[in-house]
């Protein structure tokens, strides 16, 4: 009767082991990496946007790896020549809200209002959200030098 009840201990305890094995798989099945918004204004003048990425669907205390690949596409902006993204492979441990700092580069050119998109190309250990770009207005706000007229 004493093994039949040792017996029954040990088939509980290695199906209660077994169900946490599944919650920790399950803790991390549903990753979820994207930016906070798909449209951001910057001015110029501001040298430096910080680009929220959102990390989602998992609990604080698992250990995550993720790996997120950034692409950058000029629009009316041209990168090294009005920003520059720093790093382009963002690694991830945790859950929560991370920032993707780009900087500006200032100049004294009078423009009309510049723009450049940020993706996320890939993700290995996660899933995209739907918001996975985010387009970045630049502000310029240099003024023409007023001519004084011919008198």
């Amino acid at each position: 009767m004493k093994k039949i009840i040792a017996v029954i201990y040990i088939l509980l305890f290695s199906l209660g082991l077994s169900s946490c094995d599944k919650d920790d798989d399950k803790a991390t099945q549903e990753v979820f990496v994207g930016f906070l918004n798909s449209k951001m204004d910057v001015s110029e003048h501001s040298g430096v946007l910080d680009i929220p990425l959102v990390v989602s669907g998992v609990r604080d205390d698992i250990n995550l790896n993720i790996v997120v690949n950034l692409s950058v596409s000029d629009g009316s902006a041209k990168k090294d020549v009005d920003y520059k993204l720093p790093e382009s492979v963002v690694k991830i441990n945790s859950a929560g809200n991370y920032i993707i700092q780009v900087t500006l580069i200032d100049n004294d050119d009078v423009n009309e209002i510049k723009n450049f998109k940020v993706s996320i190309s890939s993700v290995i250990g996660a899933t995209k959200t739907n918001i996975s770009e985010v387009e970045v207005f630049v502000l310029s706000e240099d003024r023409p030098i007023p001519v004084a007229p011919n008198i």
